[in-house]
């Protein structure tokens, strides 16, 4: 069971496997406006396929230096910053699309059905198995093993949103099993919003209404990117008041006093990425919004300053402040 955020999350690449090719053709086009869909039409191709794949987030190996969830040294410290870092260059790299989150395989298949197929498949990818009417309780023992996480009838009137929400759910959990140990790390450093179940519903709630396809954590605070359906970037800015007060110490000079007075009063949040950073300091501070939860959260969803276009009603929320 999930009981945080994942630390990133994307659709990725989908593997369909379906003897039926016209079938395959057919669902290659609709889906594909929401997701990449790479498909098979023998389980024998599949296993070839994947007997040379390597996982894009192995290799990133997002849980370097990490030692165990206990660990609070500062050699432990220095792991979890070192790896953030790998995730905010994750964002943007067009090679992190080839991760396989995913696999939908068709039960009816030639020489080896699909529960036969998911066995010979690496253990750690998701896998939705598409069956009749009559193959039901063989799904449902495969999933009680652990072979599939999960099943639907092929010819059922709602597959297109049942598969929805299914990929979502299950990229979902992907994600979150992928960096588990970071995320683990993250809470027994310092409280993480990642686990608050207020924020992760809120959170959870900002990306829906904004058509969020892929989110990114930027620090420990819980800061994230974010990109909608046509790739616009936001962030979602989140403080509490041990975050706010540790701004005030390290930055309680003269040159900042304006900005550190407006934080203390918690009239102002503060955001500077790396990425963005000029002379002006008013441009990273942010007039925030409240949620409380097991603490009190300061937070707003602006759009990224090097994306201007013209907001939507969808993102009443961003108030970025200029």
């Amino acid at each position: 069971m999930i009981m945080s955020l994942p630390l990133l999350y994307y659709s990725g690449t989908i593997i369909w496997v379906d003897d039926d090719e016209l079938f395959l053709r057919v669902v290659s086009q609709f889906f594909n406006e929401h997701f990449r869909i790479s498909t098979f039409n023998s389980p024998e191709a599949t296993i070839d396929f994947f007997c040379n794949y390597t996982s894009y987030l192995h290799n990133m190996n997002l849980s370097q230096g990490l030692t165990n969830s206990c660990d609070c040294s500062q050699d432990n410290a220095k792991s979890i910053y070192s790896n953030l870092e790998k995730i905010k260059k994750i964002c943007h790299d067009q090679k992190r699309l080839s991760e396989i989150a995913i696999i939908i395989v068709d039960y009816n298949m030639p020489k080896i059905n699909g529960i036969d197929l998911c066995r010979k498949l690496p253990s750690n990818i998701k896998k939705i198995l598409l069956t009749g009417d009559t193959d039901t309780q063989k799904a449902l023992s495969a999933q009680k093993e652990g072979i599939i996480d999960a099943f639907l009838l092929k010819d059922s009137s709602t597959i297109v949103s049942d598969l929805n929400n299914k990929i979502k759910s299950l990229s979902t959990e992907y994600f979150y099993e992928t960096t588990k140990l970071l995320v683990d790390n993250l809470e027994i450093h310092n409280r993480s919003i990642l686990f608050e179940p207020v924020f992760i519903k809120f959170f959870n709630d900002i990306c829906s209404a904004n058509e969020i396809k892929e989110f990114y954590l930027l620090d420990k605070n819980g800061n994230f990117l974010l990109k909608d359906k046509n790739n616009k970037q936001y962030y979602m800015i989140a403080h509490t008041d041990k975050t706010l007060n540790r701004f005030i110490e390290l930055h309680n000079n003269d040159e900042m006093s304006t900005f550190t007075r407006a934080v203390q009063l918690r009239e102002k949040i503060p955001f500077i990425n790396e990425n963005d950073w000029n002379t002006d300091l008013q441009n990273y501070f942010y007039t925030p919004n409240i949620l409380d939860g097991y603490e009190r959260y300061y937070w707003t969803f602006t759009i990224d300053p090097q994306f201007d276009a013209t907001l939507g009603d969808n993102y009443e929320q961003c108030n970025r402040y200029v």
